[in-house]
């Protein structure tokens, strides 16, 4: 083989390679761009990188509108548009599933975050109650809480034949017992009486507490004279948890001496406590008896 053989066939094969390019450089174009985006979405994924959803979908369209425009393409350069489509495809379903992986593990981590912060407001929550409680108990335990004290009236005796202690003869008496009422001990309790008489006599409790077996302590007297027939007396009792009147009826049925009694607290309308002896009649509980 001569040198102008070789020469003939050198630029024939040059002249192939030419004209491959010139008819087919899209073709040749898609080739590249098939190997250029598997390996950017390997590059993206090892970088922690993800385009957002749809970006695929837009370069897809954007191939479509191209391939729309070509006339007349060669069965390679089809393959390659369709090839270039369906992984442009492929890795549009790659990132929807990534990033609803993704987000489903947000939201785990949300839901995990949201249950923990409520077991920590329960626990916050019941320890706020714990504290407020303590907090109840101490101010109750300071001021006595809803506890109060009223005095119950035993039968009227009398009338005296004769002086006793401070009694005079010829009064109506009648002793008192002191009741407690509640769970928490009242401070600074200071009784002051009025009686039908205009007299006055006073008490200092001190601290009284719920159970004081055994313990002695002074009472009230409830006398008057029986010169009218409708009598009362006041008892103001005053304690750390607010102001007590207890007013006492003594009237007479039949010759017979019957007492009612009420007890109201300082800033409330309604009686706490309304009582009355055994025989009083129970209709004049619901009149204004304790008015003059």
């Amino acid at each position: 083989m001569d040198w102008l053989s070789i020469e003939r066939r050198i630029s024939r094969h040059i002249d192939v390679v030419l004209s491959l390019n010139k008819n087919n450089g899209v073709a040749l174009s898609l080739l590249f761009l098939l190997c250029a985006i598997p390996l950017g979405g390997w590059w993206l994924s090892n970088h922690q990188l993800r385009p957002p959803v749809g970006v695929y979908i837009a370069i897809m369209g954007t191939l479509a509108a191209v391939m729309a425009l070509r006339k007349e393409p060669s069965r390679f350069e089809k393959s390659c548009w369709i090839m270039a489509i369906t992984v442009l495809m492929s890795l549009e379903i790659h990132n929807i599933y990534r990033t609803d992986n993704e987000q489903a593990q947000v939201f785990s981590s949300i839901s995990k975050d949201l249950s923990l912060t409520k077991q920590g407001l329960d626990v916050t929550a019941r320890k706020i109650g714990e504290a407020t409680a303590g907090i109840g108990k101490l101010y109750s335990e300071a001021t006595g809480g809803d506890s109060y004290i009223y005095f119950d009236i035993t039968d009227i005796s009398g009338p005296l034949g004769m002086d006793a202690g401070g009694l005079k003869k010829g009064m109506m008496v009648a002793n008192t017992v002191r009741t407690f009422v509640g769970t928490f001990p009242l401070h600074n309790v200071y009784l002051s009486e009025v009686s039908p008489l205009g007299d006055e006599s006073e008490i200092d409790y001190g601290t009284v507490s719920p159970k004081e077996f055994g313990k002695p302590h002074r009472t009230p007297y409830v006398y008057f004279y029986p010169g009218k027939p409708k009598q009362f007396l006041v008892f103001f009792i005053n304690t750390s948890n607010g102001s007590y009147t207890q007013v006492v009826l003594v009237e007479q049925f039949n010759d017979k001496w019957l007492w009612a009694s009420r007890l109201s607290k300082y800033g409330r309308k309604q009686p706490i406590r309304t009582w009355c002896a055994k025989e009083f009649p129970k209709e004049r509980l619901n009149s204004e008896w304790d008015k003059k």
